[in-house]
């Protein structure tokens, strides 16, 4: 996966407009759908052994309601552990 200066321009613009945390998480979470071309994309903030939905797209709407524990979700305890950005395939 590579990301163009475009791309990347795009990105670092749409996150400096005049808006709020909300609006900016889901516009970045869009745009990086698009550039990656999947099905949905998240964007989580980790706290002690869970994630909370910061942003979604793809996604059914009562996602950002949740709490993923990492005992619950094996996939999610693996990017815990990682401590870095992560891509997860089918």
């Amino acid at each position: 996966m590579s990301f163009s200066v475009e791309v990347l321009a795009g990105i670092a613009i749409e996150l400096q407009r005049g808006i709020g945390h909300q609006d900016r998480f889901q516009r970045l979470i869009t745009t990086l759908r698009q550039v990656l071309a999947c099905d949905a994309s998240a964007l989580l903030r980790y706290e002690p052994r869970q994630f909370i939905p910061l942003a979604i797209d793809g996604l059914a709407q009562d996602v950002l309601g949740r709490r993923f524990t990492l005992e619950g979700h094996p996939r999610l305890e693996a990017i815990a552990r990682a401590g870095t950005w992560c891509v997860s395939g089918r």
